[in-house]
């Protein structure tokens, strides 16, 4: 069985509903099996301005990688989709990005890996696809089932489902 990982991805550039549907692919051939995938949230961008609106989806994967390894692939398949990281600029416009929200009920912060991820409960295009794919959820660290977080989230941007689903045989 492995574990269990909860991830989210987003793309506000280039073909985004190609960009999610490339990054499943190749989460499931490098990382473990893909056994859930939400609906697409459009979402206005987060932490920085863009015209782009960003396509966003919560994954649910069984891998038997550490979480260093997992985090090596995300980071090897953002690159493969045309990431470019510049950590002087901050948030900006990307093909894709990977976050690892959860492995299990771990805890791990290491300079390279914070797990669960810190702004999980900061971030409604996060939530409501998860809730969406874990409807029973509890944050590892809080305790908090999922309902609560999206009860105390403070982000109020608007949100609508892509009337597409990104189906995955496997």
């Amino acid at each position: 069985m492995g574990e269990l990982v909860y991830a989210s991805l987003g793309s506000n550039l280039g073909d985004r509903f190609e960009n999610l549907k490339k990054a499943i692919s190749s989460i499931h051939q490098s990382v473990g099996r893909v056994s859930k995938i939400s609906s697409i949230y459009i979402t206005p961008p987060w932490g920085f301005e863009s015209n782009n609106d960003f396509f966003n989806v919560c994954i649910e994967i069984s891998t038997e990688k550490s979480p260093e390894e997992v985090l090596k692939n995300f980071e090897s398949i953002e690159n493969q989709l045309g990431r470019i990281r510049n950590s002087s600029i901050g948030y900006t416009s990307r093909p894709i990005d990977l976050d690892i929200l959860t492995y299990s009920d771990k805890i791990i912060s290491t300079e390279k890996l914070c797990i669960p991820h810190p702004r999980l409960g900061d971030r409604n295009f996060v939530l409501r696809p998860l809730l969406e794919i874990a409807p029973t959820f509890i944050h590892p660290q809080s305790t908090k089932t999922i309902q609560h977080l999206i009860a105390d989230c403070q982000d109020e941007a608007p949100y609508k489902i892509h009337e597409e689903k990104i189906y995955f045989s496997h």
